[in-house]
């Protein structure tokens, strides 16, 4: 990382930023391909596999300037969406807020990464709820895009019909320039090129702080689980109170 580091900053004095992401540190999620470190996705079964390249998304934030500093801990293969809890690190992943909490799953190692400050933004996946339950766990912004947004290659497939990367930060603005970098059409996923012909969107364009400005929202109050804890339900009560005070 020191070595990329170096060589972004002698780019930089001789001409500028390399790209939107210069020098940015991220987590990647193990089950991303990286050529310069193992992908396991969290098996011990594939405990030093090392793949050839770079999945699609790691390479363009790549050439965006990001530091990959770590792969991050994963629920193994993906499969749990409530903990982080691999076969190949001992131990569940621990939520930075709580350290007897989890940070949900399976993308739990990129979210508590993320929240406790090791890298500025992460990577994740989601089939079923992987970047919006850890985002939601540990107080981050989760973008679960639209399938064939962001390519699915080199990623380590639960169900292919499902699977989804995106970023993971905290803030919106975060989010969203890492997803302005990892958006667009690659051959090596089919589905990502229906929007070959289509214009490319700066995300970035439509952010807007005034933006929910006089707009109402609608709650699905079924939605809100008997399951849940009484005090988290307690706190959502409180947050729609609170809005509706205000706005």
């Amino acid at each position: 990382a020191f070595a990329v580091a170096k060589l972004l900053d002698e780019n930089f004095l001789a001409g500028g930023f390399v790209g939107t992401l210069h020098c940015i540190p991220v987590i990647v999620k193990d089950n991303y391909d990286t050529g310069d470190m193992p992908t396991t996705a969290g098996s011990l079964s594939l405990a030093g596999s090392r793949p050839p390249d770079d999945a699609f998304q790691v390479s363009r934030i790549r050439e965006a300037g990001a530091i990959v500093l770590a792969k991050s801990n994963m629920a193994e293969f993906a499969f749990s969406a409530y903990e982080t809890l691999s076969s190949i690190v001992p131990g569940h992943t621990r939520n930075p807020y709580a350290l007897d909490r989890v940070p949900a799953g399976s993308s739990g190692g990129t979210a508590a990464a993320v929240a406790a400050s090791f890298g500025s933004v992460g990577l994740g996946t989601d089939t079923g709820n992987s970047i919006r339950g850890p985002s939601s766990h540990t107080s981050l912004v989760g973008i679960r895009s639209t399938m064939g947004l962001t390519s699915r290659d080199g990623i380590v497939p639960l169900n292919l019909s499902r699977d989804i990367g995106g970023p993971m930060a905290r803030t919106v603005t975060d989010a969203v320039a890492v997803f302005d970098v990892i958006v667009g059409a690659d051959q090596a996923d089919p589905i990502t090129m229906a929007s070959q012909e289509r214009p490319r969107m700066n995300y970035m364009d439509y952010l807007k702080k005034d933006g929910l400005q006089g707009k109402r929202i609608g709650v699905v109050r079924e939605l809100i689980l008997d399951t849940a804890a009484p005090d988290t339900i307690d706190l959502i009560d409180e947050a729609l109170d609170a809005v509706s005070y205000t706005h």
